[in-house]
């Protein structure tokens, strides 16, 4: 089971930092960090 605090960062990460829209691409670099963190960001992007 995920945490989902790496959900609700997802989505405050993409959608009000980033401010991402539909057909936006974006490069994750993703280094040293939670494989279900990573999963959840590739999701919300």
């Amino acid at each position: 089971m995920t945490d989902p605090r790496f959900k609700k960062l997802a989505g405050l990460l993409t959608g009000y930092s980033t401010a991402l829209k539909e057909g936006d691409r974006v490069l994750l670099d993703l280094m040293d960090v939670p494989d279900e963190f990573s999963a959840a960001l590739i999701r919300a992007a």
